[in-house]
């Protein structure tokens, strides 16, 4: 692991002693290890080099006698600082069980014993990590409820537009717990009131390392993945959204938005083709749902019957609108197509330089089928391509604002359930 690059354990080994690394996928490398700048290098018996990255590396054995009282030391303190960063109690006392019988016959190995006993009792009494601190069962509901009530003043903050005060509050609970999921939701929140894409992705990921599944922090950490054009990432957050909070309206409504905005070379992604079922699927039992309630889908929104039957005549008339032009188009372009044989008038040919910057005219377009009385076709089809493009902007936004959503406040996740919350995610058919 990182919190491993700055010991030189390895390198202090006898050559006598043969090194065994264990990786992160369970393989294990084997031979003589030593430190070079930020990674490891492991030189096996038929002098072959191997380039370990610290990160991958979850535990060691050096084989041969009792090691020196340095080697000892050195290993004790990677131990140690290991497991502060762990919060599963099972894989700190197996690894304190593996250093005692890697030392045994050192001080150190006496000394990891007294942490084992630590560490077992803890693990016996069911506590559980709350930032850097290991808390019984009673102290860290306590904590926890705690937690919970200052999240739901801090979302009350946010939703009535106090982000100053709910970014000091916010800094103050991640002070007292740097694991806190609530606040780290809130504060991804705030990050992205302030356009701070990266920051308020990573405070995402970090939620779900600590919550593991919550479906509005994948619908959140699914924009801000969309925004940076990690177009498969997102989908794949998307995914996780719906399958974690089937027919959620503001979730699906943002997935329907992303499948429109795909780029060309990104719509048959896997991640694109899961997400297109999967929101069929769900998108089929909202419409049911949303019907009922006398709503209906237009693009990524929700309209009456009404509305809808006037949205789609705009529609159809700017679709026509659309058929004219490109009809026009054609024309355009078959008229230049029939008159580009003609060869240009040599008077005028003389008259103008080859490409002339105040008429923007080309001598190759100075002919009577090109120019007559003073128009240009090439101006008209660029005059018209550009009105094509104006249309089809309009007929898009018509149905598709062009914008994923956040999910506020009403979907951060707990450690546990607070009293004054009745639901931990957002309404599955909100309006």
């Amino acid at each position: 692991m990182k919190y491993l690059i700055g010991l030189v354990l390895l390198a202090m080994t006898a050559a006598a002693c043969g090194d065994v690394l264990t990786l992160d996928d369970g393989s294990k490398i084997e031979g003589k290890a030593r430190k070079s700048g930020d990674q490891w290098i492991v030189t096996d018996a038929t002098g072959h080099e191997t380039t370990v990255d610290p990160g991958r590396i979850t535990s060691f054995h050096l084989t041969g006698s009792v090691p020196s009282p340095s080697v000892a030391i050195n290993r004790l303190a990677m131990l140690r600082e290991a497991v502060d960063h762990l919060t599963d109690l099972h894989a700190i006392v197996d690894r304190s069980a593996q250093f005692i019988k890697q030392n045994s016959g050192t001080p150190q190995a006496a000394q990891a014993q007294a942490d084992l006993t630590m560490w077992q009792q803890r693990l016996s009494g069911n506590y559980k990590k709350a930032g850097a601190r290991w808390l019984p069962p009673s102290e860290w509901r306590e904590l926890a409820a705690g937690e919970a009530r200052d999240a739901l003043a801090i979302g009350d903050s946010i939703r009535h537009g106090d982000f100053d005060l709910a970014e000091t509050l916010v800094r103050a609970e991640l002070m007292e717990d740097s694991d806190n999921p609530s606040a780290l939701y809130l504060q991804g929140l705030l990050f992205n009131n302030k356009d701070q894409i990266i920051p308020a992705r990573a405070d995402f990921e970090r939620v779900l390392s600590v919550v593991g599944e919550n479906a509005a922090t994948e619908n959140n950490l699914a924009v801000t993945l969309y925004r940076q054009q990690f177009y498969g990432a997102a989908m794949a957050a998307y995914v996780k959204a719906m399958n974690k909070m089937p027919d959620n309206r503001q979730i699906l409504d943002n997935v329907v938005e992303a499948l429109h905005a795909l780029p060309a070379d990104a719509q048959d992604s896997l991640p694109a083709q899961r997400a297109r079922e999967i929101f069929a699927d769900q998108d089929r039992d909202l419409r049911k749902a949303q019907e009922e309630r006398g709503l209906f889908r237009w693009g990524s929104d929700w309209v009456t019957a009404d509305k809808l039957a006037d949205l789609t005549a705009l529609k159809e008339s700017r679709e026509q609108k659309l058929m004219d032009l490109h009809e026009q188009v054609d024309a355009l372009a078959g008229e230049r197509a029939a008159t580009a044989a003609h060869p240009p008038i040599p008077e005028l040919t003389a008259m103008l330089p080859e490409n002339n910057a105040f008429t923007g005219y080309s001598v190759l377009n100075l002919n009577p089928g090109i120019m007559g009385g003073g128009t240009c076709i090439s101006c008209d089809l660029r005059n018209l391509q550009r009105q094509i493009a104006n249309f089809e902007q309009m007929i898009s936004k018509l149905e598709y604002a062009g914008v994923q959503r956040m999910i506020g406040p009403e979907g951060m996740p707990y450690r546990t359930q607070p009293a004054g919350a009745t639901t931990t995610q957002p309404s599955a058919r909100a309006n």
